[in-house]
Formats: C-alpha cells, sequence, structure tokens
C-alpha cells in the first residue's frame, strides 16, 4: 500500500527517490494505473524501468487518469539504487517508452516525497471543438461536438457557483472505492472561446472519480441552452440530476502543485 512508503523501513531499503515528469497522449490506454489485461501508462513506464533497473519497482502516480485521457505535466516517483544519472535515466527511458508517451526530467527528491500525496493541488483542461468542420488531425485530442450560439457567458457565470468548497456527489461518477468524504475544493474554473475550440480551465486540491468531466459536461450543456440551477444541484448530492460525463479524449492533467 501507499502507506509503506512513509515507513523509515522501507526507505532504508533504497538509497534514491527519482521523481518523474511526465506527459502523453493517452487516447491508446486503459489510463493510467496498471492492470493486469491492459495497457496502461503506469505499466509501459514501469517495464521500459525494469529493463535497465534491477530494483523491485514500484511507481507512484500523481492523478490515476482515466481511459483516454492525457497528461502535459504528470508526476510519478519511484525508489532505486542505481547509479544512473537522472539525464540518463530520462533518455533511456524516452527510448525505450512508445512514442506517445514522454519523460519530460528526471530529478532526485527528498525520501518522504510521494507524487500523490504530497501534491498540494491539480490543473485539469478539457477541450471541446464546437465547430461543424470535423478536426481530423485533432480527433484523439479534443471532444467534437458541433454546436451553434454556445452561450459562454452563462457557463462562466453558472461556474462561478461552483467555486468554492462544496459537497460535489452530483458531479462525480460511482467508483470502485467507496469514498465517504464528498467535499472538494475547486479554487477555479476558466472558461474560453477560440474561435470553434472551448477551453475549460479547472484547478483545486482533489477530484473525485470524473467530477472535472461531470463539471464540464454539466456548463457545456448549459451553454447550449440547457436551464440548470447550480446551487440546486449542488444541494441535490444526485448525479442523475447533473449532465453526463464528457469523454476522456478531451481531458488534459496540465500541472500537479507541490
Amino acid at each position: 500500500m501507499d502507506n509503506d512508503i512513509f515507513k523509515e523501513d522501507y526507505y532504508s531499503n533504497f538509497e534514491r527517490n527519482i521523481r518523474l515528469n511526465i506527459s502523453y497522449n493517452g487516447f491508446h490506454y486503459h489510463g493510467w494505473q496498471i492492470q493486469s489485461n491492459a495497457k496502461t501508462i503506469q505499466g509501459e513506464i514501469k517495464e521500459a524501468i525494469s529493463v535497465f533497473i534491477k530494483d523491485k519497482i514500484r511507481i507512484f502516480g500523481a492523478s490515476r487518469t482515466d481511459t483516454g485521457v492525457h497528461a502535459l505535466g504528470q508526476v510519478a516517483n519511484f525508489y532505486t539504487n542505481s547509479d544512473k544519472t537522472c539525464d540518463e535515466i530520462a533518455w533511456i527511458l524516452n527510448k525505450r517508452l512508445p512514442g506517445d508517451i514522454n519523460i519530460k526530467s528526471a530529478l532526485d527528491v527528498p525520501k518522504d516525497f510521494n507524487a500523490r500525496r504530497s501534491a498540494k493541488g491539480k490543473h485539469y483542461r478539457y477541450k471541446i471543438w464546437a465547430g461543424y468542420q470535423k478536426p481530423v488531425f485533432e480527433k484523439k485530442l479534443v471532444y467534437w461536438c458541433p454546436c451553434r450560439d454556445l452561450d459562454i457567458d452563462s457557463m462562466i457565470c453558472a461556474s462561478k457557483k461552483l467555486i468554492g468548497t462544496h459537497d460535489f456527489s452530483s458531479f462525480a461518477s460511482n467508483s470502485k472505492k467507496i469514498i465517504e468524504d464528498k467535499i472538494r475544493h475547486v479554487a477555479e474554473i476558466e472558461i474560453k472561446k477560440e474561435d470553434n475550440l472551448i477551453v475549460f480551465d479547472v484547478k483545486g486540491v482533489s477530484f473525485l472519480y470524473k467530477m472535472v468531466r461531470g463539471i464540464c459536461g454539466t456548463l457545456f450543456e448549459m451553454g447550449r441552452g440547457k436551464k440548470i440551477d447550480i446551487e440546486e444541484l449542488l444541494e441535490s448530492k444526485d448525479r442523475t440530476k447533473a449532465q453526463r460525463n464528457l469523454p476522456g479524449h478531451g481531458l488534459y492533467l496540465v500541472e500537479v502543485y507541490y
């Protein structure tokens, strides 16, 4: 379990803690977390590391991104006794990893650093292409949903009601892990329209399962004319009253804050 990482006897088995800064196109992967019967980002990185580092590697990721989700700034860490430099580690990994996974850098960090538990916040971005011409060269990087007369102002107005600390049950999907506390803090939601591209930037301390996609889906439907009372929706704590989650391939993990 991740709790083991904070035990001093666990630290004593290794000389170094390596932080990886990672970007990837997640379209062809079943998310970040290792699965026995599917290709994942964590699995690909672990396999690549095991070729040249013989320690029993455990990789800790900052965000367990879902199927199809991308990352500009994923962070991971692992413990090792390897004497290879950080530049060598990053260089060898990039040679061995598939072309849609990139190690931006590798760094030595203190033993008590954990990519997930040490995080102070995260920044996610969702991209929607609202034009009637298909984004044929970016179809795996944006969600295509053609629409006319999108009311950006109403979306921005509604988003302000989601800022702060709330119970976000209405925007989260059920996960395999039972989470009793659905209270989360959203620090910022910014919505921009650049020609036919709609961009949502959502920042917060932590997020429930598929919460960002639920928020963006609801705000987008409001922009298309759906009448939704955000305050009533929050109060209801009822996922069925919010709009559907947007697909994973429009979502990006932009940055993890420490």
